[in-house]
């Protein structure tokens, strides 16, 4: 799978795990793209055909709706919720969410968080 990660969801950790699991991965780094608003970054994840990875629930949400409602299409969005994890060992402990395969992610908006496989609104 092809991924953009916006700047909320950036981390060099995160897209060394994604692309050693063979997955292609953008970064805003990568294309000068750093510090850009959220539009910006799904312009290019639309453009690139990947699908578009944040933390940014809220304001991607609204832009979906957007593309949709004008009968756009896109690649596909993956909300990542990070919740707070006991401390085991003195370290926090984080959790990986399963990812959509690529003909179930396109115009949906997927959730994924540590507790659940994954949640989605009725009519995303």
């Amino acid at each position: 799978m092809d991924f953009y990660l916006d700047d909320d969801s950036a981390d060099l950790l995160l897209a060394r795990l994604l692309r050693n699991a063979g997955h292609y991965v953008l970064l805003p780094v990568d294309i000068g793209r750093v510090g850009s608003p959220d539009a910006v970054h799904f312009r290019q994840a639309i453009r690139q055909g990947n699908v578009l990875l944040s933390r940014n629930h809220d304001d991607f949400l609204w832009l979906h709706e957007l593309v949709v409602e004008s009968h756009g299409h896109h690649p596909g969005i993956v909300i990542v919720r990070r919740m707070r994890c006991p401390r085991i060992s003195g370290h926090r402990r984080s959790r990986n969410g399963a990812v959509p395969r690529r003909d179930e992610g396109w115009d949906r908006v997927v959730g994924v968080t540590g507790r659940s496989s994954g949640w989605e609104r009725p009519g995303w």
